[in-house]
């Protein structure tokens, strides 16, 4: 932290050995006239953010489909959680990708659907060499914004990840387990372990301290404790409510990582022994949401600006037990007739848009700007999967939602697009309104969604 008698800055860090816990925005240190503004910090104005959440296996589309258009649209039943957000979101239908089709390759949809979500091309169908699929959208952008933070991008998951071997019908691994390519050839490997993450973002270097703090899981914030303190006696009374506020957060964030460890690196298909557990063994909604809740604080303390977030890999077969889905979720997918798969697969929907829900609730609670602005208001989300009927899979009329953004969208709750509609439209849509210019093409666009942009 910066000492008692230097400038306060917009951004700043409680900084002890093995820590450096980024502070949120303060207004108090936006009133600090000619304040320094240190590399990684946000100027006075909140900067935007853009995050990608991809779901596997599609969706019981019969479920998810809305009937009517515009603003008082009546919910589906498995999008109705998103209710109490009406105004910060809209529902599409009639997107595609119709490189995520076979196009002669045979099976595979698994893993096209996956690693065409942010590129919009055509995977390479091999396990070996010669893999190739195209640069993603988040790296796209990222290469023409400047991002002065301290991860360029951010690339989450809710479940293990493989990068090796062949994963769906002769496609390699990398397809099925990353949504984020830096490079058409080279796929982002994914971070599914939320300490890991935590300790990435506010961990410091990989010194005795920290390695000591994390064998005796001790708080992070005992070791920033003092420098809270300084700085909680510089501060307005408001912004003492929102660093209270901000701490209390991290420490709930803590308390979930602690139960989560001895979980962290199992695969959450497999069944855990409740014997190894004090209490119930942590479920994979416990997983999702705690990926949420890091990803909250990256952005709030501007870590990062660009984030995708896997809830399950391509063909993901997690048992979702918390709501009574004792099968796998890909098996699930495969209903056909069964009335049981057909169940399986709507609680599964519903929950996973639940908890994104419940995501934006975060977003929505967090300030983020002397505008008034929340954290909601100033992050653009999209969260859909590449394939629509999840018994079919089907690329086209994909389950797509968009969200967030304040005054850059102009949210409808349901509307239309033409018919294949490439889904790389929306993402060039998405780029302008998180602030990038000059976007005229990606992967198969043919242009930019009408009436989305304010």
């Amino acid at each position: 932290m910066s000492t008692p008698t230097s400038p306060l800055t917009r951004r700043g860090a409680l900084k002890a050995a093995g820590v450096s816990l980024a502070l949120p925005w303060l207004e108090s240190a936006t009133r600090v006239a000619g304040a320094a503004t240190p590399a990684g910090a946000a100027s006075a104005a909140p900067p935007t953010r853009l995050a990608f959440m991809f779901f596997a296996n599609g969706v019981y589309l019969d479920s998810w489909k809305m009937d009517g258009h515009g603003h008082d649209a009546e919910l589906s039943r498995t999008l109705a959680p998103l209710e109490r957000h009406r105004g910060d979101f809209t529902v599409f239908d009639g997107f595609a990708h119709m490189n995520a089709e076979a196009l002669g390759d045979g099976g595979g949809d698994h893993a096209r659907n996956a690693s065409c979500f942010l590129t919009g091309a055509h995977p390479v169908k091999t396990s070996g060499r010669g893999m190739k699929v195209g640069q993603s959208f988040d790296q796209f952008l990222a290469d023409r914004l400047t991002l002065p933070t301290q991860e360029r991008t951010l690339e989450l998951a809710a479940e293990p990840n493989r990068v090796g071997g062949r994963c769906d019908s002769g496609y390699g691994c990398a397809y099925s387990n990353s949504i984020s390519w830096r490079t058409p050839t080279r796929a982002n490997p994914t971070e599914h372990n939320p300490r890991a993450i935590f300790e990435r973002l506010f961990g410091g270097a990989g010194d005795s301290a920290r390695l000591e703090r994390l064998a005796r899981r001790q708080s992070i914030l005992d070791f920033v404790a003092a420098d809270a303190r300084r700085l909680t006696g510089r501060l307005a009374r408001d912004d003492r409510g929102r660093l209270e506020e901000y701490l209390t957060s991290v420490r709930d964030v803590e308390k979930r990582l602690d139960r989560l460890a001895d979980t962290r690196d199992l695969d959450p298909e497999l069944d855990l022994d409740a014997a190894d557990f004090d209490d119930e063994p942590p479920t994979h909604t416990e997983r999702i949401d705690a990926v949420y809740d890091l990803l909250a604080l990256a952005f709030r303390t501007d870590r990062t600006r660009i984030a995708t977030y896997m809830l399950g890999k391509a063909g993901s077969g997690v048992r979702y037990r918390e709501v009574g889905v004792a099968r796998g979720h890909h098996d699930a997918s495969h209903y056909g007739t069964d009335k049981h798969k057909i169940a399986a697969m709507k609680a599964i929907d519903h929950l996973l848009v639940d908890r994104f829900s419940v995501f934006l609730d975060t977003l929505k609670a967090t300030p983020d700007g002397p505008d008034g602005s929340s954290l909601l208001d100033n992050t653009v989300l999209l969260y859909g999967s590449g394939i629509s009927d999840s018994n079919k899979h089907d690329h086209d009329d994909l389950p797509i939602v968009v969200a967030g953004g304040g005054a850059r969208l102009r949210h409808a709750t349901h509307t239309a697009v033409a018919k294949d509609t490439p889904l790389c439209d929306l993402l060039l849509t998405l780029g302008e309104a998180a602030g990038a210019t000059g976007l005229d093409r990606f992967g198969d666009s043919t242009g930019k969604v009408s009436g989305l942009l304010t």
